[in-house]
């Protein structure tokens, strides 16, 4: 079996199914766990993406590549490197390559029996049963259930513990996607703010993040605030709050008033659809109060920015 991986949360996916070894690349985007991280990367940030220019090499292999919305795919090694599974996408063309230009490009080669493994879900529940299947896909079905089980078990103590709180002991909290512009976390995370015990202030269940105007953040007046942008790490969300920071909007809200602000590692945790989903749910429960662990992912995973400082 040779496995690429054009996403990380896929990576992660293979990862934990026990099958790191299996992989022969990886996507640029591709950095959890570090055992994958020496493998050779089929994606680089297109030109103005990031500021990367393609190198020399890349550029001479035009006709193997193809620049995409955010990323140069270098479709002749790809193919060059003999895979027997491509796992990839359908959720975001800025976030990695999708399956549609995975088939356009490959399609001879899934004809030939090329396997493709596409994650699409927009819910922790329908995350888990790709897990399920891909599992299945990859021959080893029974670590694939097991490792949903163990992700279902995890949720449901949450929503039990949950079920029986009342309303009004609930914050509103925003996830915020990204800042400059504003845009309100969708997907899977409304569904992961009332399992952490908040009331998701913007955004939809099952639905992409969408933008959100200052005057919308305003009359949802959340209690809380999580800036959890989609990419950045920890330091780069404290830093982007820091900079929002200097609009007299911001210091209008009622969570920065009253000092509920917190940056959190979005790259690593909240936007990656993957096992992991269960740990950037531990990570809010620590934000709000209501985790029965401990705070073993506070100043690593999450800050809370007091009011002073936002």
């Amino acid at each position: 079996m040779r496995i690429i991986s054009l996403l990380p949360s896929g990576t992660e996916v293979v990862a934990a199914l026990g099958l790191a070894q299996h992989m022969v690349a990886r996507s640029h985007a591709c950095d959890y766990p570090k055992e994958i991280v020496h493998l050779p990367p089929c994606t680089i940030p297109a030109r103005g993406a990031s500021g990367v220019d393609l190198p020399a090499s890349g550029q001479a292999r035009c006709k193997e590549q193809r620049a995409l919305s955010v990323f140069q795919v270098d479709w002749g090694l790809l193919q060059g490197l003999k895979p027997t599974h491509v796992v990839t996408q359908t959720l975001c063309r800025q976030c990695a390559v999708t399956a549609d230009e995975v088939r356009d490009a490959l399609r001879e080669d899934l004809r030939a029996g090329v396997e493709l493994i596409c994650f699409e879900s927009l819910s922790l529940d329908g995350v888990v049963a790709e897990i399920e299947m891909a599992g299945r896909s990859l021959g080893c079905a029974e670590r694939g259930e097991a490792l949903a089980q163990q992700m279902r078990a995890r949720l449901l103590r949450s929503r039990d513990r949950e079920s029986v709180r009342p309303p009004e002991a609930k914050p509103r909290v925003a996830c915020l996607d990204w800042l400059e512009p504003l845009m309100v976390a969708g997907n899977w995370m409304p569904e992961m703010v009332r399992l952490a015990g908040g009331r998701p202030a913007g955004g939809g269940d099952g639905v992409h993040s969408g933008w959100m105007q200052w005057e919308e953040l305003a009359a949802a007046d959340p209690d809380v605030i999580v800036a959890m942008p989609c990419g950045f790490s920890l330091e780069q969300s404290r830093d982007a709050l820091h900079k929002v920071a200097r609009r007299p909007q911001w210091q209008q809200l009622r969570a920065v008033r009253e000092g509920r602000v917190y940056a959190a590692d979005g790259s690593q945790f909240f936007n990656r659809p993957g096992p992991r989903l269960v740990d950037s749910l531990e990570i809010l429960e620590q934000i709000l109060g209501t985790s029965e662990g401990g705070q073993r992912h506070q100043g690593i995973h999450w800050l809370h920015l007091p009011a002073t400082a936002a």
